[in-house]
C-alpha cells in the first residue's frame, strides 16, 4: 500500500506542468521579419545594434523619418496600474494634452498585451508612440516624421503589422 502511494506520488510529480506564457513571443527583434514595405514615404533601412531594438530610417524621404521598435522591461507598475484601473486612459489623456495640445491618446491591446497609443505634433515634428505591456515586459513603437500623415501612418502600420508578430508570433 505504501509502495502504491509512493509510486502514484512519483508519477504525479513527473507529470508535465502547464506552461504559462511569460511576456512577448519574440524575446529579441533580430528574429522578427520586419516588412518595411508597410511604411509610407519611401524605402526603409533597418539598423540594430542590440537584439532588443530596431530602428528603421527612410532613405529617400523628405526630412528625418524614423520608426523605432524597442523591447524592454516594463516601467515600474505601469502594467499593474493599467490592469487594475488605477491608471486610466482619460487621466492619461489630460497629461498628454498638457504636454502637447494636439496629443490624442487611446487604449490599445494586442493578444494579452495592454497599453496605449498616442498621436502628437510637437516642436515641428509629428509622432505616434505605442506602449504595450505583458508580464512585466514593454514593447514601445515610436514613429516620427516632419509630416503628420507619414508619422501617424507609419505608427499605425507598425502597430497593426509588426506588434502582433512580436506579441503573439507569426
Amino acid at each position: 500500500m505504501i509502495f502504491a502511494r509512493c509510486l502514484a506520488l512519483a508519477i504525479l510529480l513527473m507529470a508535465p506542468l502547464p506552461v504559462w506564457a511569460m511576456g512577448f513571443h519574440a524575446k529579441d527583434l533580430w528574429g522578427v521579419r520586419l516588412k518595411t514595405s508597410v511604411f509610407l514615404g519611401g524605402s526603409y533601412e533597418a539598423e540594430s545594434y542590440a537584439p532588443n531594438r530596431v530602428t528603421l530610417h527612410c532613405r529617400d524621404c523628405d526630412g528625418l523619418v524614423i520608426v523605432d521598435i524597442l523591447l524592454t522591461q516594463g516601467e515600474d507598475s505601469q502594467e499593474a496600474k493599467l490592469r487594475s484601473g488605477e491608471m486610466t486612459i482619460p487621466a492619461m489623456q489630460e497629461g498628454c494634452t498638457a504636454w502637447a495640445e494636439s496629443c490624442s491618446l487611446r487604449a490599445h491591446a494586442v493578444g494579452g498585451a495592454i497599453g496605449w497609443v498616442e498621436d502628437y505634433i510637437f516642436g515641428g515634428r509629428a509622432g505616434t508612440t505605442a506602449r504595450l505591456y505583458l508580464d512585466g515586459e514593454m514593447l514601445m513603437i515610436r514613429s516620427t516624421a516632419p509630416v503628420a500623415d507619414i508619422a501617424h501612418g507609419n505608427g499605425r502600420a507598425a502597430i497593426e503589422k509588426i506588434a502582433p508578430l512580436i506579441v503573439e508570433g507569426p
